[in-house]
């Protein structure tokens, strides 16, 4: 009898920086509300989410990158917008490395 591999029940996202999947649980969830993004911090909010690794690169990527739409949101995004996310996502870090 043939031994079958369990299936991976981990949820896995692409980073919208560097675009290599990963475990859902690794990234920061972006959302839009109110017509503005923003970021999802409990992972729960509702609507359509962009997932973006926590570290320097992939942030940087993010803020560089030259597309005009985010697919995975279903909204065009300007540099501005990409910035001020890059923005909240540094604060939030700091803010977490504070309390560790």
């Amino acid at each position: 009898m043939p031994t079958t591999l369990k299936p991976n029940n981990r949820p896995e996202r692409m980073c919208i920086g560097c675009m290599q999947r990963d475990a859902k649980q690794r990234m920061l969830r972006i959302t839009v509300a109110e017509g503005s993004l923003t970021l999802d911090e409990t992972g729960r909010m509702p609507g359509r989410g962009a997932y973006l690794h926590q570290d320097d690169r992939c942030i940087t990527g993010f803020v560089r990158s030259k597309s005009r739409e985010l697919r995975s949101l279903r909204r065009a995004i300007s540099p501005d917008e990409r910035r001020r996310l890059a923005e909240l996502i540094y604060m939030r870090l700091d803010r977490h490395a504070a309390l560790e």
